[in-house]
């Protein structure tokens, strides 16, 4: 789920702001009304940016993947791994000596 606010920021997860307020309140005491200030806090959510309270949720696309490749790396040149990326393969994930490449399927636009 992503965000937006209305500067154009995107962000997944907005952020929260603590406002601090002084709130006056008259306490019946025995020798009259005195007034007693206490602060209370009240909790926003913002976006992380730029702190604007206006945002709205927009409908996140994911894309489809085509094919999932994972490649072994080895010592000396990498030409396999260079021609695969040219094939339009991203790397998504490296772990240990392996590289998981996806290939995204094409997306016609208009």
């Amino acid at each position: 789920m992503k965000f937006v606010c209305d500067q154009g920021h995107q962000f997944l997860h907005p952020a929260k702001r603590t406002s601090h307020l002084l709130h006056w309140e008259t306490h019946k005491h025995e020798f009259g009304d005195t007034p007693d200030t206490r602060p209370v806090e009240v909790e926003s959510s913002v976006c992380p940016e730029c702190q604007s309270i206006h945002y709205t949720e927009s409908p996140e696309i994911e894309p489809q993947v085509q094919n999932v490749y994972i490649y072994d790396l080895t010592s000396g040149a990498q030409t396999e791994l260079d021609g695969l990326l040219a094939q339009g393969y991203k790397i998504t994930a490296k772990y240990a000596k392996q590289y998981h490449l996806e290939k995204l399927k094409e997306t016609k636009t208009e």
